[in-house]
Formats: C-alpha cells, sequence, structure tokens
C-alpha cells in the first residue's frame, strides 16, 4: 500500500507457481488513470514480474505485456536468499519514471521481514 501511495501506480504482489507469475495481493492508487489486474492473473514470463523472479535485475519494462502500460518489479527473497515473489508497479506510460528506487525498496523491505539480510559477497 505504501508503495501504491508513493509511486501512484497499481503495486502487485506475484507469487512464483510452476510456469508463471500468479498475482495474489494488489493495491489500486485512487484517481482517474489507473492500470487493474486482478488476483489469480496468471502474468507472462516476460513480464516484469516474470523477470524479477527470474532473478534479472530491476529494469523499467515500457509496453513489454500490455501497449502503453509500463512496468517495474523487483524480487521479495526469503531468510534464505530465494526468490519468493515478486513486487510489481505498473502503470500508464511515462507514469513511472524515477520510480524504480522505491520498487526496490518496497521489496528490500519485505525481503528483510523475512529474515533476508545481503551478504557482501552477494551481487
Amino acid at each position: 500500500a505504501r508503495l501504491c501511495e508513493a509511486t501512484g501506480a497499481t503495486c502487485l504482489l506475484a507469487l512464483p507457481p510452476a510456469h508463471a507469475p500468479v498475482v495474489v495481493a494488489m493495491e489500486v492508487p485512487p484517481g482517474a488513470v489507473a492500470v487493474q489486474s486482478r488476483l489469480g492473473a496468471v502474468l507472462p514470463a516476460h513480464s516484469a514480474s516474470g523477470r524479477a523472479l527470474a532473478g534479472e535485475a530491476p529494469a523499467l519494462l515500457r509496453s513489454a505485456v500490455l501497449p502503453g502500460v509500463d512496468a517495474l518489479a523487483a524480487p521479495i527473497r526469503d531468510h534464505g536468499g530465494r526468490i519468493v515473489a515478486a513486487l510489481t508497479a505498473m502503470g500508464p506510460s511515462g507514469a513511472l519514471e524515477g520510480a524504480l528506487a522505491a520498487v526496490q525498496a518496497a521489496a528490500a523491505e519485505a525481503s528483510r521481514g523475512l529474515g533476508y539480510a545481503r551478504s557482501s559477497t552477494e551481487t
């Protein structure tokens, strides 16, 4: 909810099932322009959520899944460092400029809540 408020973007929590990310939680910002998904939606592997769950570095994806919709995602890790979820912000094209740090910070906070402590040797 704090990430949604900070970015003005729709924010999703996706879990990694066997084949593709599934949306398990969602916050939609108030206002005239909001990009919505639905709980239980299966996201493509090439989506921001799919890439975060695969361990790729967070990056702004422009219209990768839906035309005119940009997305950012960062992985959430458990106490053993395993990626267990992805935190994603999505919004209309151009709306997420400068939001990468907020997405990464929110995912890091969630990871700390699961007992994750980044080691100095980790990339």
